[in-house]
This record gives structure tokens, sequence and C-alpha cells, in this order.
């Protein structure tokens, strides 16, 4: 949330169903993660705040978070309410990762302003942009009709004709739609990892864009030691095999908290996908912590 007043900035509680704060199943919540943000609107004073900004579906930090079905139109419906801009950072959801073109056409709601990169490209030539509103473009065209913003390359033709290309591509080969479809494939072999590997705690995500939370005690959601370093064992034994993982930590309080992060290219097919999870599971089961009782290999969690 931006304040007005200078470079403040507020957070409110992510839309983290695993360790709800509030204890609440997504089945039967009522969004207080969303309603937080009104509450944090009315502790700065309406006028102080200009905008809230936040990912679809959140990317690194904590690896493929979806929200509730119904968090997005309420944080549409507050920010309606006050007058604020919703900003959706769709760097990483954007362009078909979720299996709509953006990450917000999941819910039917559509933001103010959308940042966009990664994807626009494919990452073969940096490039971005921003998608802006009629409400926020038409008083600038009906003012001075000027938007004094920019750099060095920006317009860059070469990085255009990329993004171009991509789009072109996307729509050639129905990579959005590609990436619904193996959504279901993913979401069914994680959940079989989940139940066969008592290591994983939980497996979340939409599209082509996934995670996995790695936890010490399933039963009581205990994260491993930070110095154990799980995500990262995972991440370097998944290398080993040919697959990239991207591993993240501390999540939880800032040292403790492992998980993975998959986003395979849109392209991808449904025996790819097999390949990916075989690799997958070859990985996590080295990683996890061993010591021998009898002739016997067992886990053990105790790190």
């Amino acid at each position: 949330m931006l304040d007005t007043r200078g470079d403040f900035t507020a957070k409110i509680p992510a839309a983290y169903c695993y360790r709800c704060p509030w204890n609440l199943e997504p089945e039967s919540c009522d969004v207080p993660c969303a309603d937080s943000l009104e509450d944090k609107i009315n502790e700065a004073g309406p006028e102080n705040v200009s905008a809230f900004i936040a990912e679809p579906v959140s990317g690194a930090s904590l690896a493929a978070g979806v929200p509730s079905d119904k968090y997005w139109p309420r944080i549409r419906q507050i920010c309606d309410r006050y007058g604020i801009l919703l900003i959706a950072d769709e760097v990483m959801t954007g362009f078909g990762r979720l299996g709509s073109n953006f990450g917000l056409d999941r819910w039917r709601v559509s933001a103010d302003l959308v940042a966009l990169g990664k994807g626009i490209a494919s990452g073969y030539l940096p490039l971005g942009a921003v998608i802006a509103s009629e409400k926020v473009w038409r008083p600038i065209a009906e003012g001075s009709a000027r938007f004094e913003h920019g750099f060095t390359y920006h317009g860059h033709p070469v990085a255009c004709a990329a993004g171009l290309a991509v789009l072109k591509g996307l729509r050639r080969r129905r990579m959005v739609q590609n990436a619904g479809r193996m959504s279901k494939l993913m979401q069914s072999g994680l959940l079989e990892l989940k139940a066969r590997l008592p290591v994983i705690g939980d497996v979340r995500g939409a599209g082509l864009l996934w995670g996995i939370e790695f936890v010490e005690d399933r039963s009581t959601r205990k994260p491993f030691p930070s110095d154990f370093k799980f995500a990262a064992r995972v991440r370097e034994e998944a290398f080993q095999r040919g697959l990239i993982v991207y591993p993240g930590s501390g999540f939880i309080d800032g040292e403790r908290g492992d998980h993975i992060l998959l986003a395979p290219p849109l392209v991808i097919s449904s025996g790819e996908i097999r390949a990916l999870l075989q690799l997958l599971d070859k990985a996590i089961q080295s990683a996890m912590p061993r010591k021998p009782k009898g002739r016997e290999i067992v886990a053990s969690f105790s790190a």
C-alpha cells in the first residue's frame, strides 16, 4: 500500500492459506486477509493512500500462494470504496503463466495499472510494460496530454520486436490454453508426491506456476531448522539430474521456511511433465535427511 505522504509503505498479511493467521480453512474463509486492507487504509487515513500493489498469485516470496476466490473481488471493492488505485504486479503471472492471459483474469477482476515483464519477451531481451486503465490515462489525455517518463533504452526497437514475436507465438501455438490443460496434470502429480513424501507439507499453484512447501513434521507443520537448508538441498539434487527449480527460505519468520517454485515453459507436454515429476521425486528423496537403522535406511527429520 502506497502512502501519499512520502515514501512510506504499509503491508497487510499475505493470502497464505497453509499458515493462515486466523486459523481458517479456504472453504469457509471470509477473507479477513483482504479486509485487513480496509483496516490499514483507515489507520493511515484514506486521503493519504494512493494505491494497493500485489501479485495476483505470489511468486518467489511465497511459492505460488493462490488466494481464496473471494480475495481479489473483495480487494477490488475496497479499492473502489476508498478511491485508491489497484496495481497488479503481473511480471510473473502475466502472459499465460496461470492458464489465463493475466493472473487477475482468473477472478474477472481488472486492475487500474498492470506491471508487466518476463513473459512479455520470454527472456530473449529485457522488456517491460505498464497497462493503464481509462480511469488512469484519460485524465492525462484530457489534461496536459503529456506523461514525462522514460529511460535510456525506452522503446528499444529490437526488444519490442522480440516482444511482438512472443505475443504472436503465444497465439499461434495456443500456449495459454496449454498452460490451463497441463495445470491439472501438474497438480495431480504433485499431490501424488505429497501423499508419498512426508517432507511435503503443502502443494499450491495454478496454471504452470506451482510451489511446494517442505516441513519437518507434517502433522504440526513444523518447518526444518534454518541451518539444514532443505530447499537448497532439493535445488542441488534436482540440478544434478537436469531439473531447474527455484528455492526459497526464511519466509515464515525470517529464518525458517523452505519451499521451491516450479515454472515450466508454456509449451511443455504431458510427457515432459511426467519426466519433470520423476526427476523431482528423486531429488526430494535424495535431499531428505536419513540415518541408518539396521540394514534399512529410514527418514529422520530431526536434523
